[in-house]
């Protein structure tokens, strides 16, 4: 198999099964017959030409565009999908994890912080006995989060 064409070679067989996926009728299959389907085919050949045609720096924006298709299919297609502007940080969290060249440090970061914030959102029975970081109704972890930015530009090598 020849690795100068895999990008676009999987990104145009998965277009063609995503228009014979339109013109016949698979109950099973019908709910990938949107338009997030198409993010999922163009992250998932960027993520083949990363990994088949070693070409790592198509990582970063093949997770990035195939965890927004995931995302936006799982909005349309399921009732209990989580929608949080939190989830598109997990995702460039797991974008910057996954990009070899560095990023990793920023990408857990960003995880914690996506992960603190659908925790808030979602406050599941254990986490509302945490303690309450607020000080006369002023809530410290947008301070927190701030401050630690701030020691990451000045202070931070």
């Amino acid at each position: 198999m020849k690795k100068q064409n895999l990008f676009i070679s999987t990104f145009l067989i998965g277009m063609g099964l995503y228009f014979l996926l339109q013109s016949h009728s698979v109950p099973m299959l019908s709910s990938f017959r949107s338009w997030p389907t198409i993010l999922m085919i163009l992250g998932a050949s960027f993520l083949a030409e990363a990994f088949i045609g070693r070409k790592k720096d198509h990582i970063f924006p093949g997770v990035l565009i195939l965890g927004f298709g995931i995302h936006y299919h799982g909005l349309l297609t399921y009732e209990f999908w989580f929608q949080h502007w939190s989830i598109y940080l997990l995702i460039i969290g797991l974008a910057f994890f996954f990009k070899n060249q560095g990023g990793r440090k920023l990408g857990i970061l960003l995880l914690i912080i996506s992960g603190l914030f659908i925790l808030l959102q979602w406050q599941p029975a254990w986490f509302q006995s945490l303690p309450s970081f607020s000080l006369d109704g002023i809530t410290l972890l947008p301070l927190l989060l701030i401050g630690f930015g701030l020691y990451l530009l000045f202070f931070s090598k």
